[in-house]
């Protein structure tokens, strides 16, 4: 894109922010997180530790919150995208999201009344097929 080759290009936001901002290169970032309700498209930045380490997960929660400008200030120079958070130690002004509907947790019905005739799947198909050589899985 930055050669002039592609018009669009689809890139993870902290990465986008970084080539507009640090190498100062003019792109225009336009957040999609709102255009899709089941893909998550905004991710919130961790510190893990191992759960016996109570301790320092506080002393890392603590250490966050009390330096939570200094922490918003290296986000921000860096260009990375924040969205609206009320949970958050630094929260942007991008809308966000919410929560997504779980795929998992989506109920899927069948609906062979919007399938052509060559979408559905028969006994009769599935034994033809077996019968021309398709391998049946033995897992």
């Amino acid at each position: 894109m930055l050669d002039g080759e592609l018009d669009v290009a689809a890139v993870f936001g902290p990465f986008a922010g970084w080539v507009k901002t640090m190498k100062n290169e003019p792109v225009t970032i336009q957040p999609i997180n709102l255009d899709d309700d089941t893909v998550p498209l905004e991710f919130e930045l961790a510190v893990g530790v191992r759960q016996t380490d109570a301790f320092l997960k506080y002393l890392l929660d603590f250490a966050l919150e009390d330096h939570a400008e200094d922490v918003e200030k290296i986000l921000r120079d860096y260009g990375v995208p924040l969205v609206q958070c009320s949970r958050c130690v630094v929260a942007g002004d991008l809308p966000a999201h919410g929560s997504y509907i779980k795929l998992a947790d989506q109920k899927f019905e069948a609906r062979p009344d919007l399938a052509s005739p060559d979408q559905v799947v028969t006994q009769e198909k599935l034994e033809a097929w077996l019968a021309d050589g398709a391998i049946r899985s033995r897992s």
